[in-house]
């Protein structure tokens, strides 16, 4: 966390919602296999790392 996120190396979570992630306007989504990024939109800082067989569990 708190590291800057290369976008051009993951996917974008086009709808978190899908995945049941907590969606923010300030907020972005990124994959990489079975992780996510959130990531604040402007800074591209990591917010959390999320692993998406949580996302599916919960």
């Amino acid at each position: 966390m708190g590291d800057v996120l290369r976008v051009g190396d993951y996917v974008v979570v086009r709808d978190p919602r899908r995945l049941k992630l907590e969606t923010r306007d300030d907020w972005r989504y990124y994959r990489d296999g079975d992780r996510a990024y959130r990531v604040d939109r402007d800074t591209r800082k990591v917010l959390a790392v999320i692993e998406l067989i949580n996302a599916f569990t919960n």
